[in-house]
């Protein structure tokens, strides 16, 4: 996550760290529910395909760094920092299997030449998937990964942006059920806890977001990234998973002034004005069904911005689908 302050700068980015996958995932990654397996072959082939949009589609610099066979869970790299402009905050992440991954991002950091902090509090946990950055304030999902203690450390770090804390009780994290979708769009899912911390949120923020309500709570973790020389791209989930969620994304490219977009009847009965600062939508490519599904969108990459503050020119809304796993 990366992302400048000013609201026309948000979701910059032009390096993306990722992580290979270990074998050792299919059997000893954590997992939601039991039974879940995994086909490391085609995990491992989605995978690199992902990581070639990110690089050659996109266009971005991307830091690969080797899979660990004793860190089942590493390629989740999302959990491991959090990075705003040239500062990154090296997680404690709430499973103690995982705390070990945090090693070789320092290092990877370090190279980028970010101003690095560490969480070292043992009464601690914080993990990426918890933090949703707006471009304007932050928001950190209290969760069975993230406590106070975290959030607290997050907020000193960050110091020029507001820190508010939003109860997750029925999913793994905050980015389970919301993201942001796009500068000023918040992207979030039908059910009953996800439409509750978005209340939370709207209570808790001075500033007025626009909302993108999709059927399916896993539909809602996206990726908007706003790419120098590419313009402005938005990475979701497939119409093979969740076809209905698919519908209401599919709307977007339909954007422009005064447009009034609308989940189809059926979904969400929320309405969505259009803004103003949200480009128009026109395919780049979509991927097939698969039978490797990762967690999130998110949760596989670390996105950076290490420029100096520019003036994109104008471009097409860029519009990727991706697959998700059932892991945390």
């Amino acid at each position: 996550m990366a992302a400048l302050g000013h609201p026309a700068a948000f979701g910059r980015a032009t390096h993306a760290v990722v992580r290979a996958l270990p074998e050792s995932l299919c059997q000893h990654a954590l997992r939601r529910a039991k039974g879940d397996e995994v086909d490391f072959a085609r995990a491992e082939r989605q995978h690199q395909l992902y990581v070639g949009v990110l690089g050659s589609k996109l266009g971005l610099q991307v830091v690969k760094l080797p899979a660990d066979e004793s860190l089942p869970d590493c390629v989740f790299v999302e959990d491991v920092a959090v990075v705003c402009e040239e500062t990154a905050l090296i997680t404690r992440p709430g499973a103690p299997s995982r705390r070990k991954e945090v090693d070789m991002m320092k290092e990877a950091l370090e190279k980028l030449q970010l101003n690095l902090v560490e969480m070292k509090d043992e009464n601690a946990t914080l993990d990426g998937g918890d933090v949703l950055f707006t471009g304007r304030e932050f928001f950190v999902g209290l969760s069975k990964r993230t406590n106070q203690r975290g959030a607290e450390i997050l907020a000193d770090t960050f110091k020029d942006y507001a820190v508010s804390t939003v109860p997750v009780a029925d999913a793994l994290h905050l980015k389970s059920f919301c993201s942001m979708a796009g500068p000023n769009l918040i992207a979030i899912g039908s059910s009953e806890s996800a439409q509750k911390a978005l209340k939370i949120m709207q209570q808790m923020s001075d500033h007025r977001y626009d909302k993108l309500t999709v059927p399916d709570d896993m539909a809602a973790n996206c990726i908007y990234l706003n790419i120098p020389n590419k313009g402005h791209v938005l990475l979701h989930r497939t119409p093979e998973e969740y076809p209905e969620s698919a519908k209401v994304y599919e709307k977007l490219k339909d954007n422009r002034a005064g447009v009034l977009l609308t989940s189809r009847p059926g979904g969400s009965a929320d309405s969505l004005k259009s803004t103003p600062s949200l480009p128009p939508l026109v395919p780049l490519c979509e991927f097939g069904a698969s039978t490797f599904k990762l967690l999130s969108s998110q949760a596989l990459v670390l996105l950076i911005s290490i420029l100096a503050p520019i003036v994109l020119p104008e471009g097409s809304f860029l519009k990727i689908q991706i697959l998700s796993l059932p892991f945390s």
